[in-house]
């Protein structure tokens, strides 16, 4: 019996090593230019800085970030907020950054169907990170996201009335203007470059107005 038992321990221990070994080798793959874009210091310029990467640059940067979660916060969650986790990654594994900015409407029906069941799992910073924001930094943790937009420099209102954060189309739900009230529902300008939605796949079709 004690011999099975440090069999099952060894398996158990090998497994772990290689599951960090994996995680760290996903970050080391992030290139020089996405490590410039998750650099910048607010959430609305890397959204815009995003759009610079390759959709390779794009899945390996997710990839690092879910593979990330999974390391820092899984015994920190409930069974609601890792089946949401693993929605997502099954998401980003079957159909790949690629599919999803050729197809956005994939990526727009699924969050249809599912963003309002995950606004009860996780606060709208956490899914912001967790759906859309391409931050990411070495121990990321999902339910660090609070902490990680205090770091970030404030959104300047470049419009200068307080409603909104600039005229660009910087949205196209809910979750991407982080804050207490505030809301994606005003208009911008048309044409809105594929920043926003899952994994930054969908075109931003509104701008934040201010709660």
């Amino acid at each position: 019996m004690k011999k099975i038992i440090f069999i099952a321990a060894t398996v158990l221990l090998i497994f772990s090593c290689k599951k960090s070994e994996t995680i760290q080798n996903s970050s080391d793959k992030l290139s020089d230019l996405t490590k410039e874009v998750i650099s910048q210091k607010t959430a609305e310029i890397i959204k815009k800085s995003y759009g610079m990467l390759s959709v390779d640059e794009m899945q390996i940067l997710w990839e690092a970030k879910f593979k990330s979660i999974q390391k820092n916060d899984w015994g920190k969650f409930t069974p609601a907020q890792k089946q949401i986790v693993l929605s997502l990654q099954e998401l980003l594994t079957k159909k790949g950054i690629k599919f999803l900015r050729a197809n956005p409407k994939v990526g727009d029906d699924f969050l249809a169907k599912n963003l309002p069941y995950y606004e009860q799992h996780f606060t709208k910073q956490q899914l912001n990170m967790l759906i859309e924001c391409a931050y990411y930094k070495d121990g990321f943790s999902i339910l660090s996201a609070d902490a990680y937009f205090k770091e970030m420099e404030p959104i300047v209102d470049i419009d200068g009335g307080g409603g909104s954060y600039s005229g660009d189309c910087t949205c196209r739900y809910s979750i991407s203007c982080t804050g207490s009230g505030n809301k994606c529902d005003a208009t911008c300008v048309a044409g809105g470059t594929a920043d926003c939605g899952v994994f930054g796949t969908s075109k931003c079709t509104n701008k934040c107005s201010l709660g």
